[in-house]
């Protein structure tokens, strides 16, 4: 199950080109019995259909393309769950979209709700799984910061060593010091001359 949410949420951030169609259901039962028929999840997207323009273009950049759609057929029932503007509704589908939002506690769009067959939410964030998926996530991110700090502090102290030595080299040896720079700088100038050319 886990690979399959990996694989929607890889499916989702390919934005190619391309014309194929996916056949969008607004019934979650008929979608819900499908999924149940075909072993596959359900993909319920609360959308502003002629209206939000993040809505129109999660579908123009993410559910239109060929990638995602292909993805889809194998492994999803997609519903759109639409609350149009201008786009006339049928009040029976008004009415059982207004229910879904209600049901899945949907705040803005687009929302996006994935159901397996049964129709439990997948994803939630009450799901022990999803709480220990976040808890092994947060000590990722804990032992990384600690990792980058560790390595910042590393980079410091060799930084200083490098400067230190370069420093007694200097005042040790000031005269070879100067020469070298000397030598680096006609070097440096010969290169630039010959670049020219």
């Amino acid at each position: 199950m886990k690979k399959l949410l990996v694989g929607l949420i890889a499916a989702w951030t390919l934005a190619q080109a391309g014309a194929a169609e996916l056949n969008w259901l607004t019934d979650l039962d008929k979608a819900q019995s499908q999924a149940k028929t075909e072993k596959k999840l359900v993909l319920m997207d609360f959308t502003g259909s002629d209206w939000c323009s993040w809505c129109i273009k999660l579908h123009k950049e993410v559910f239109d393309q060929p990638e995602f759609i292909e993805y889809a057929k194998k492994y999803l029932v997609p519903v759109e769950i639409d609350f149009p503007r201008t786009k006339k509704q049928a009040p029976e589908l008004k009415k059982a979209n207004q229910a879904l939002a209600q049901k899945y506690d949907i705040k803005g769009y687009p929302t996006i709700v994935v159901l397996d067959a049964s129709g439990k939410k997948l994803g939630d964030a009450a799901d022990p799984e999803v709480k220990r998926l976040r808890s092994k996530v947060a000590s990722a991110v804990v032992d990384a910061k600690k990792s980058i700090a560790s390595a910042a502090d590393q980079v410091q102290r060799q930084a200083k060593e490098a400067f230190d030595a370069s420093d007694r080299y200097v005042h040790g040896q000031p005269w070879e010091a100067i020469g070298i720079a000397a030598l680096a700088g006609v070097a440096v100038g010969f290169l630039i001359s010959t670049r020219r050319q």
